[in-house]
């Protein structure tokens, strides 16, 4: 598949948002997450491999439209957003991995990210955050004409326009290896993060509220492995209907996202069981989880906000102050449990 357009792409510094673009008439397409691997080898020239939502491409920019440029004259517009012809397919899981394998020798820049696309006015709208470069806007249109019009009408200012792709500016910015193997890291067990952190906080509460009402060891450790179960699965059912109903997303990229939320929820609240089966004293037990469940809680977190390049003192404050709110109420209730029960 061939495609042409206008296109232009500004940093976002928060002045339009995609409730501010709907609120003009816009029509929001849905949120995806987008993995491009830009590969540069000797003989097959410059190629995009891309995976969304399941979905596997490889896209060729033609060199036609280079010297389509280079032959225009340079107008006012012409150096602020450029034209550009695509060529895409849809390539197979086998034939994708090979050329990844294949691109290990290669020059080969990865891009990663979220973005989010609004139809406005026969154009389309795209807000990125990208890992590592931060937040854009894109604005794309096949006529010139209506591409200027919009542009005008959305109050962008042409100087805001950058001229880098994210491949260029990803090829020039130097990333800390550890931060690189971090990335790597989440990239690949990022569905997991979920069901821990809503695991930790479960079963925190759990044994907080049953320690104030009963002082059966057994009834606390079966309630855990009960509520292990039974909680991972009903989370990560209600995380796949979430995924499905997402327009573009598929039933196995849907899949993926369950099977980790239920990985992650039903496994890691597991671990509290060993200091409840280790101490004698279940008060021990308890608070030797709760110390467990704030540093994992810690890590986790400092590990997320680091991906999303958020402050990591906001991440701390709000998960661990849940898990302290957590902690209270679960106590209070169950004292009053066990008051009404005596």
């Amino acid at each position: 598949m061939s495609r042409q357009e206008y296109q232009a792409k500004i940093a976002n510094d928060g002045h339009l948002t995609v409730k501010d673009l709907v609120g003009r008439g816009g029509e929001l397409l849905g949120s995806i997450v987008q993995e491009d691997i830009y590969i540069r080898e000797t003989g097959e020239g410059n190629y995009r491999l891309r995976r969304e939502n399941g979905l596997l491409t490889i896209s060729y920019e033609l060199q036609k439209d280079k010297r389509l440029l280079e032959n225009d004259d340079k107008s006012e517009a012409q150096q602020f957003f450029f034209k550009r012809e695509l060529l895409e397919s849809i390539i197979e899981p086998e034939e994708f991995k090979a050329r990844q394998e294949s691109a290990q020798t290669a020059r080969v820049v990865e891009v990663y990210k979220n973005r989010t696309t609004v139809s406005y006015c026969d154009a389309t709208v795209i807000f990125d955050k990208v890992e590592c470069l931060g937040s854009f806007i894109k604005v794309r249109c096949a006529s010139k004409d209506r591409f200027q019009r919009i542009i005008k009408d959305l109050g962008v200012d042409k100087h805001e326009f950058l001229k880098d792709s994210y491949r260029k500016m990803m090829d020039e910015l130097e990333i800390p290896g550890w931060m690189k193997k971090l990335r790597s890291f989440h990239r690949k067990a990022g569905e997991l993060t979920f069901g821990i952190a809503s695991g930790i906080l479960t079963a925190i509460g759990l044994m907080v509220g049953m320690n104030s009402s009963t002082s059966s060891k057994i009834a606390v450790m079966a309630s855990i492995a009960v509520i292990s179960c039974a909680d991972s699965l009903s989370d990560s059912f209600g995380i796949f209907l979430s995924k499905i109903a997402e327009r573009g997303t598929s039933k196995m990229e849907a899949l993926r996202y369950a099977g980790g939320t239920f990985v992650g929820k039903f496994l890691f609240p597991l671990t509290f069981l060993i200091p409840l089966a280790v101490f004698d004293s279940l008060t021990t037990g308890v608070i030797v989880n709760i110390i467990w469940g704030y540093l994992s809680l810690t890590l986790l977190t400092i590990e997320q906000q680091l991906v999303a390049e958020d402050p990591i003192w906001k991440g701390l404050v709000q998960n661990l102050g849940l898990a302290t709110l957590i902690i209270v109420l679960s106590s209070l209730i169950g004292m009053g449990i066990q008051t009404l029960a005596s």
